[in-house]
């Protein structure tokens, strides 16, 4: 139990949405779900919360019914169809014969780990994230770590339409 500054009766944390900097990572996205970081079985499941505000919690409603955090998972963001758009093409053909140019980007988050059994109980939190145009090399990851004081770091890389991306 606990008590937490943006959650009361009448309030609670802005979720990511349809107007999130990355749509596709809003409430309501499909993900791929595994544990232990065995990718051979994994389960499909939704984003049921996405905090963006303290204290950061990520809820996924699997589809077989189960909830789980985010932090107790390893998990993709999918299409509805459970693929993850492995294609490596950038110039694409969508709806209608419609032309759109794909971006490819990656983006680091640095993770704090938290204390379960500690006084209060702490979750594990992204207490910083940066989008990068490259691949991040060793060196640039391990510098993340270092200047955000992470306990750890997430490199996952990303797509998305040109034309979507914000200030274009």
């Amino acid at each position: 139990m606990g008590c937490v500054e943006t959650i009361a009766y009448d309030k609670f944390p802005k979720q990511r949405d349809k107007d999130y900097k990355y749509p596709y990572m809003a409430v309501g996205a499909r993900v791929k779900v595994c544990f232990h970081y065995n990718t051979s079985e994994y389960c499909m499941g939704t984003i049921v919360r996405s905090d963006t505000e303290e204290p950061f919690e990520e809820i996924i409603r699997l589809d077989d019914g189960r909830f789980i955090r985010a932090v107790e998972c390893q998990y993709q963001y999918v299409n509805d169809e459970g693929s993850e758009g492995k294609s490596m093409l950038h110039n694409v053909t969508v709806k209608h014969e419609e032309n759109k140019v794909m971006e490819k980007y990656w983006l680091l988050r640095a993770i704090k780990d938290g204390d379960m059994y500690g006084e209060p109980p702490t979750p594990k939190r992204v207490i910083s994230e940066q989008e990068l145009d490259h691949e991040p090399t060793p060196q640039e990851i391990a510098q993340f770590l270092s200047d955000r004081k992470a306990d750890f770091v997430s490199v996952v890389q990303n797509y998305r339409f040109e034309s979507e991306l914000p200030f274009c």
